[in-house]
């Protein structure tokens, strides 16, 4: 998944990227809309040691397409299994 500049790249599964296409034609938003939530939420949720999640998951770390990919994906798989996405889908 990028940007119109092509600036983030963040590989979902096929299951993911269908899911979150079938949410995003519901609520009338673009795709990228659901994948910031995701990983907002996501990051609020799963923070550490006083810092968020992605910034715990990203210390000391580079971050390069892989590991945003890496925690895009366990992101989109924790938001689509949050209750208040699953019943709204």
């Amino acid at each position: 998944m990028t940007n119109s500049e092509g600036a983030l790249a963040i590989e979902l599964r096929p299951d993911q990227q269908e899911q979150l296409e079938e949410i995003a034609a519901k609520r009338g938003v673009e795709l990228i809309v659901l994948l910031a939530e995701a990983m907002g939420s996501w990051s609020a949720t799963h923070g550490r040691d006083g810092l968020s999640g992605l910034d715990a998951r990203f210390r000391g770390r580079s971050v390069d397409a892989d590991a945003l990919t890496e925690v895009g994906r366990e992101a989109v798989d924790w938001w689509l299994r949050s209750p208040h996405v699953r019943d709204a889908s």
